[in-house]
């Protein structure tokens, strides 16, 4: 499960807030913001994610909002049989939980709060302002 959250995480979230704003804010221009998604609006945003067709400003805009989801998540593991004997493999149990979407009008606080981030980070270490790649 966390191997696929981190993919998940890294494929819904390709440009980041810093790029996403700006489509963000060309949306709301055309009126797409205006309301909160729907339910419909989240089941099509991953029919067309996982079908990797159309890539239009709402569509952008609902996979970074998926992808903050995702990094928010709780993921519990229980395991059940412990230790385990003659190669057994442990049984366990994981649940997923804080699933709720995020809130178009958050948008703003999410791209100030990253902006927080960065420049705090660059003030402790001021000597990777210039540094031009980024690492995960």
């Amino acid at each position: 499960i966390l191997v696929r959250l981190q993919r998940l995480q890294r494929e819904l979230d390709v440009l980041d807030i810093e790029g996403v704003f700006p489509v963000y804010e060309r949306a709301v221009e055309c009126g797409v913001g205006a309301n909160e998604p729907s339910v419909d609006d989240w089941v099509e945003a991953v029919g067309l994610f996982q079908t990797q067709m159309g890539r239009s400003d709402k569509q952008v805009v609902l996979e970074y909002l998926l992808s903050m989801v995702l990094k928010d998540v709780s993921v519990m593991i229980m395991i059940e049989k412990w230790p385990v004997e003659n190669g057994e493999v442990p049984e366990y149990k994981v649940a997923v939980v804080d699933t709720e979407p995020k809130k178009l009008a958050k948008m703003a606080r999410y791209r100030d709060l990253s902006q927080d981030i960065v420049d705090n980070y660059l003030k402790l270490h001021p000597h990777l302002s210039s540094q031009k790649q980024c690492y995960e």
